[in-house]
């Protein structure tokens, strides 16, 4: 059995709907030879920018500007209505597509029309804001598949994906969605069904719509791999696979052609684009011997890179890759009274203050006995600082930064790697360099945002070119 999953970005145009219709025709007609193990199931996107212009719609709501909601709205119904008149869809599914698109959209405009009034925006409110994205763009490739002639079954993502109640950043619950995978898709399968549903949403155990937190649709994807066992899991993206660097950022990246669990689930961390932060997590969990692998649509799903339980054997600490996280607000954070250790302790407490509330969302954290200093994401800044002066702590930003990782490859945590931390601090030496780490298998160089491209292009020169 496969899992496919496509993304937006190859979605938002007629030739990248044929180039999905044409993958799925393809591989049903093998799987549908196969004896045993065989079965697909689709993971779809929002098609690109839905997500954002659906933030836009309930913010426009919440500061009650209910004519640009209404106008927003309008323009996501006539990109997909354009989209499935292109795509050339039968008269019948066209017509059921159009019906459902505005289906959904009057539950978007009863919400927004909501939010208007009570100038509240939830994050549980807003998660059914975001999750329209997919309904949207399955809806249209369901009519896409259909006019395909090909027996394809929409089953609703939130019927299945069990999760947590963290609206916008909802963790999965792998034990009840594998009891309802079990009891909603596998049937459809074991009919000769190709199911096709959604990525990037949830439900929690009671119902309740929820996110996984953005670009999570590859997450959705293995999550649905292992619970319904499949021995593949491709991810379709606009790039051919995993590279050495992102190669929109530096145009000399190489492809890798295998990758660890573990050492994609960290990349994804780190920034990546091509990944998922979380992408393996579910694999990594439960040992599954399945293959992950990312592609192109226009390359053989054989290309691309393969991520697997294991590496292989190594004899000396290799570098694998680069990666940036860009929009790092960097806060120095130190107790009102320094001298109060009582007090500087809760920074690494385990409990629910708000110290460590910062800590579990912070990129990166280093700290003493009264100060400690926290790389944030820069869109969540303000909320952070408000929440820490509330808690009695003083504040103060630092100049922007960004954060390099070099994932380096080794055999185990012994091995040393003083050589390839010389040989970057080395590299470095030019740049304005605000630290250098180890977290896990990478080190972290925090570098001034102006000078962290060229940087990013100099360590590649070193140690991939």
């Amino acid at each position: 059995m496969l899992v496919y999953k496509f993304g937006g970005a190859t979605t938002r145009s007629v030739r990248g709907l044929e180039q999905l219709a044409g993958i799925v025709a393809r591989t049903f007609e093998t799987e549908s030879r196969r004896r045993k193990d065989a079965g697909l199931v689709i993971v779809v996107s929002a098609i690109g920018h839905t997500t954002r212009r659906l933030r836009e719609i309930a913010e426009y709501a919440e500061n009650g500007k209910a004519i640009e909601a209404g106008d927003t709205l309008e323009r996501i119904i006539e990109r997909h209505e354009q989209l499935a008149d292109n795509a050339g869809l039968t008269p019948e599914a066209y017509a059921n597509a159009i019906t459902e698109f505005r289906r959904i959209a009057g539950e978007i405009a009863k919400l927004t029309e909501g939010v208007t009034i009570t100038r509240e925006l939830s994050p549980r409110t807003l998660d059914a804001f975001l999750a329209a994205g997919e309904q949207f763009s399955s809806q249209l490739i369901y009519g896409l598949l259909r006019t395909y002639d090909l027996p394809v079954e929409l089953v609703d993502a939130r019927t299945f994906i069990t999760t947590s109640g963290e609206f916008t950043n909802a963790k999965p619950n792998i034990e009840e969605t594998t009891k309802r995978a079990n009891a909603v898709v596998r049937p459809l399968l074991a009919d000769g069904n190709i199911v096709l549903t959604q990525g990037f949403v949830g439900a929690t155990v009671t119902g309740e719509t929820t996110t996984m937190g953005t670009e999570s649709s590859d997450l959705t994807a293995t999550l649905a791999g292992v619970v319904l066992g499949a021995r593949e899991v491709v991810i379709w993206k606009s790039v051919p696979g995993i590279f050495t660097a992102d190669p929109e950022l530096v145009p000399n990246a190489k492809p890798i052609r295998t990758l660890s669990f573990e050492e994609a689930d960290e990349m994804g961390r780190r920034g990546m684009r091509a990944l998922y932060q979380q992408v393996a997590g579910p694999l990594i969990s439960t040992s599954s011997d399945a293959i992950i692998r990312v592609t192109a649509p226009d390359k053989k799903v054989l290309s691309g890179t393969s991520i697997t339980l294991q590496h292989g054997h190594i004899r000396a600490p290799k570098p694998v890759a680069l990666s940036i996280e860009q929009n790092i607000a960097t806060l120095y954070v130190r107790s009102e009274d320094a001298a109060d250790h009582k007090q500087s302790e809760s920074f690494l407490a385990k409990g629910d203050g708000i110290p460590s509330f910062a800590l579990r969302r912070a990129f990166y954290y280093w700290a003493s006995d009264a100060e400690i200093t926290i790389c944030y994401p820069r869109n969540e800044k303000r909320p952070l600082i408000r929440a820490l002066k509330e808690a009695g702590y003083a504040v103060q930003e630092e100049r922007p930064h960004n954060a390099i990782s070099l994932l380096v490859r080794t055999r185990d945590a012994q091995q040393n790697l003083a050589a390839i931390r010389e040989r970057l601090l080395r590299a470095l030496r030019r740049y304005p360099v605000r630290a250098v780490f180890p977290v896990e298998s990478s080190f972290i160089i925090l570098i001034d945002e102006d000078r962290s491209l060229e940087a990013l292009k100099h360590l590649h020169r070193e140690f991939f070119e």
